[in-house]
């Protein structure tokens, strides 16, 4: 089978535009080159066991992503929303090569290991071999099908707060549901009806397939959409992990999609932006419940009063 290899190419300061532009389009499975990874090993490379020579040939601020797709027709879609995204943020270019099969579903496995989420969140990788306690919610992915991990710090937390605000009964909003990961989460911590909705048809096919995957597909539907345009429906909790510059134009549509007291939690915001993000949802009269910070990204948590 030949694959499509996938290389953007940046400068270290995008690194959290673009770990984020591929998380939202359901890619966690890719190789990082950077000077910095070097720097930050404090190695000399006559110490290396292994390493790509191509590392070493990387100025100061280059960064390089490199991943694959072996479907023709999901490789072309890819392309397109890669580039234009790319383009209309500004921060790296792309190439695109045909390589020979080399395995690479099982040589992304290695990087994958179970992991624990709050008090009993488990995400575990479909190939590893887990026995669940009383009280485990698993959640299983497969990289494989482009899933996003839940490792990004931005994934991680929301999926905290889910499992910190959901009622058993509550129906969800996931806004930018990229592959479906916080909507299957939902679903799987005793939400009735989840609507995942994205403007990328690669996530709403990713997000279906790893919804019927978890035996969460009878509860979470997933429809082509562009934020809360044309949506009515009145949701107890509405989860959003894109970024801060989007979050803050769609805040009012939030408050009216919810019920009094429902909840809004949402993260893809670095640092800087936080006091932005915290004051608009206060002007469309939202009360901050909390917020967690995790590197450079926070998720906040609102309330509807």
């Amino acid at each position: 089978m030949k694959y499509q290899e996938f290389i953007i190419e940046g400068k270290q300061s995008d690194y959290n535009e673009i770990t984020l532009l591929l998380s939202n389009l359901g890619i966690e499975c890719y190789q990082e080159e950077s000077a910095e990874i070097l720097s930050e090993l404090d190695r000399e490379q006559k110490d290396w066991n292994y390493v790509d020579e191509s590392v070493f040939d990387l100025k100061d601020e280059t960064l390089r992503f490199y991943f694959y797709i072996s479907e023709e027709s999901d490789s072309k879609e890819m392309e397109k929303l890669l580039r234009k995204s790319l383009k209309e943020k500004e921060i790296g270019t792309l190439m695109i090569k045909e390589v020979e099969d080399q395995n690479w579903a099982n040589e992304w496995k290695k990087h994958y290991k179970p992991f624990s989420v709050g008090e009993h969140l488990q995400i575990i990788p479909s190939w590893e071999e887990y026995i669940p306690t009383k009280d485990d919610i698993v959640i299983t992915l497969d990289p494989g099908m482009a899933f996003g991990s839940g490792t990004h710090e931005t994934t991680y937390l929301c999926m905290e707060k889910l499992e910190k605000y959901i009622e058993p009964g509550d129906v969800v909003l996931d806004i930018g549901c990229g592959s479906g990961i916080l909507s299957i989460v939902s679903g799987a911590l005793g939400a009735k009806k989840v609507l995942g909705i994205d403007i990328d048809p690669v996530a709403i096919k990713a997000s279906k397939e790893n919804a019927k995957l978890n035996k969460v597909d009878d509860i979470c539907t997933f429809q082509l959409g562009n934020l809360l345009d044309g949506i009515y429906q009145t949701s107890n909790l509405i989860v959003s992990n894109i970024v801060a510059e989007i979050i803050i134009t769609f805040i009012e549509e939030v408050y009216h999609n919810l019920v009094l007291g429902g909840i809004f939690i949402t993260s893809g915001i670095i640092v800087e932006k936080k006091e932005l993000v915290m004051m608009k949802l206060k002007d469309e009269g939202f009360k901050i419940l909390e917020d967690k910070t995790d590197g450079e990204w926070v998720v906040i948590v609102a309330e509807k009063i």
